[in-house]
């Protein structure tokens, strides 16, 4: 079984790019770092952009789907706000608040790009359950108006 975000049919996990702190390289700590989705969520003053890399055991688990957190566009029409990963995928794309940004905007919205993957100790969660409720299809009728036959449905109400 699968038990991360990546390719669905080889298994083979996708990796995002991150935000690193500006500082001498024997000083990273990977709790340091910011998995994004792209480069222009790092703060150019104190963070560099660092393309996606696979885990460095030794000090960096790499950034997975569930690792990453994005900004928010908001609805210029509503006044609310809703998670997109960048201006683009904004309707007003000025509006786009960056993750690093959201509390200081007083914006209280977490937007994880994916769920986080279930581990080995996870309990399975149960599916929902739900109720189908099928009209039956619609019959056809040898009723004849204008010499024509004609196709009657039943009422759905």
């Amino acid at each position: 079984t699968k038990t991360g975000h990546g390719h669905f049919q080889s298994g083979i996990p996708t990796y995002f790019p991150y935000c690193s702190p500006r500082t001498d390289n024997n000083d990273k700590d990977w709790k340091d770092i910011r998995c994004v989705w792209g480069e222009a969520e790092c703060d150019p003053a104190k963070e560099r952009w660092e393309e996606a890399k696979p885990p460095d055991p030794a000090w960096f688990p790499g950034c997975r789907c569930e690792d990453v957190f994005t900004g928010v566009c908001k609805e210029p029409s509503t006044g609310e706000y809703h998670c997109a990963v960048s201006a683009q995928a904004c309707t007003d794309p000025a509006s786009y608040v960056l993750q690093l940004n959201l509390e200081t905007e007083g914006i209280d919205m977490t937007c994880q790009l994916c769920a986080p993957s279930p581990t080995p100790t996870d309990s399975p969660v149960p599916p929902p359950t739900m109720s189908l409720v099928m009209a039956p299809p619609p019959t056809f009728s040898p009723v004849v108006a204008g010499g024509r036959p004609t196709r009657s449905s039943p009422h759905v109400f």
